[in-house]
């Protein structure tokens, strides 16, 4: 069969449902067309998504903002990255059901910390552990010794259920500590790898 004989011609509709996702292919063969021809990939299964995404070791941070009328709010993150250094930019993915983001979409404005080893109490209390206890996350916890990026939004893109904010850095902090590490649902620190480490080698 000579190509000049047929022609393909395929349109791909993609249909997002809870179950799968459907890509119909239409094909076009001496002007007969060939319908049903669909190939079903079934959805990334959530779950095994997650527990892939628990290899991913990230520093942890808290990033802060206020309101219009001054009130401090804060969460606990790891879905963020640089995205420039010229001109400095990083952006961060907030669910669009967090308080957190309705803040940052608003005023436009957060800071980005980054916590160290010794931190574990400020990152459990900006992931609302003990939201149960206090009304004020601030209440008691001071977070001035990090490295930290002010930074301004200048591009809010919605993604499902998250919302990607890609921001101008005005200012940075920079503190000489170890960052403090997320892996596997557990905290980690470079200097505790280290040290267990140098007992596997002398064991």
């Amino acid at each position: 069969m000579e190509t000049s004989n047929f022609s393909i011609l395929i349109s791909k509709i993609i249909c997002f449902s809870n179950d799968k996702t459907c890509v119909t292919v239409i094909m076009s063969w001496q002007g007969h067309d060939i319908t049903n021809r669909q190939n079903t990939i079934m959805k990334t299964d959530q779950d095994q998504f997650l527990t892939a995404m628990r290899d991913v070791a990230s520093t942890v941070a808290v990033i802060t903002a206020r309101d219009a009328d001054g009130q401090r709010f804060g969460a606990t993150v790891t879905s963020y990255c640089s995205v420039s250094a010229s001109p400095p930019s990083l952006l961060i993915c907030l669910n669009r059901s967090s308080t957190i983001f309705g803040i940052v979409e608003q005023h436009r404005r957060f800071t980005l910390n980054l916590m160290a080893e010794g931190d574990e109490a400020i990152a459990n209390r900006f992931a609302g552990f003990d939201d149960h206890m206090i009304r004020d996350r601030f209440d008691g916890i001071e977070i001035n010794d990090q490295t930290a990026f002010d930074c301004t939004v200048i591009q809010s893109i919605e993604a499902s259920t998250h919302q990607v904010f890609i921001a101008a850095v005005d200012g940075i902090t920079l503190a000489d500590r170890r960052p403090l590490l997320y892996h596997q649902r557990r905290y980690h620190s470079l200097e505790g790898e280290r040290k267990m480490r140098q007992k596997e080698t002398v064991a």
